[in-house]
């Protein structure tokens, strides 16, 4: 088996998450919330390249770029699934908690650019920006390579960038889900490398087929981002094509 993942500890477990509940804390108390929206909103102009951008905080493209990371390391695999899990409970359960309004159902709908499907409810937390930054927390210590880290990084930045673009959440939204969603990547690391009944051969086998499973699902998946539907598909097939070299490769090696 390749190398572990790292267990999360130290300033890199805590520090990402303090800074963006301290920029919360700032926006929050500088009333900046709804003008900080609306600027960044007009930023964006309603480009449906937004919609292609928060493709990468959908919980099935996150789950089928771990067929990738899970070929090369089961555990980075095994901490998606497990982190993703935890996600799924935790922050749909925030939401229905707190049940608080999105943009569109508290600005003139006229001063809101739209990318994609109108939301109203549910707001708090960002479940995409969560998700973006569980597989960013996954990568960062799960992965070798500095530059992959970063790419990672800035990707989840840009998908939780994106949920403000596409009208969808308020700046403090975002800044929670992005908190979360990182000490739920390092929560779901840290249970990946204490189940060792994960990568015995029926452990293995259940999780690439989790892992396909969502490769092949976002191919046919309504995002409700119809302008991203042919990202979308081309993320799926590459994943699938990739995982198939990576395999036959390895057969033949």
């Amino acid at each position: 088996m390749t190398p572990a993942c790292r267990p999360p500890a130290g300033p890199a477990l805590w520090g990402p998450p303090l800074a963006f509940l301290g920029a919360a804390l700032a926006v929050w108390a500088m009333d900046w919330n709804a003008p900080l929206f609306l600027w960044l909103n007009h930023l964006g102009g309603g480009d449906p390249v937004w919609g292609g951008v928060t493709l990468f905080g959908e919980p099935l493209t996150i789950l089928a770029l771990g067929l990738v990371c899970y070929l090369r390391r089961p555990q980075a695999g095994w901490s998606l699934i497990l982190g993703g899990l935890v996600a799924a409970l935790v922050v749909n359960g925030l939401k229905e908690l707190l049940g608080l309004p999105r943009p569109l159902s508290v600005l003139p709908p006229e001063t809101v650019q739209v990318v994609g499907q109108a939301l109203h409810w549910r707001a708090m937390p960002s479940g995409h920006t969560a998700t973006a930054f569980l597989f960013a927390a996954v990568v960062f210590w799960c992965a070798d390579l500095r530059p992959l880290k970063a790419a990672t990084l800035a990707l989840a930045i840009l998908a939780g960038l994106s949920r403000v673009m596409v009208g969808a959440h308020w700046p403090l939204d975002v800044l929670a889900g992005a908190a979360l969603g990182w000490l739920l990547g390092a929560l779901g690391v840290w249970m990946a490398t204490r189940l060792p009944a994960l990568y015995r051969p029926a452990g293995l086998r259940l999780g690439g087929a989790i892992l396909a499973f969502a490769a092949v699902a976002l191919f046919f998946y309504p995002s409700g981002y119809p302008e991203a539907l042919a990202l979308q598909r081309a993320v799926a097939v590459a994943v699938l094509v990739l995982a198939g070299f990576f395999l036959w490769h390895r057969r033949r090696a």
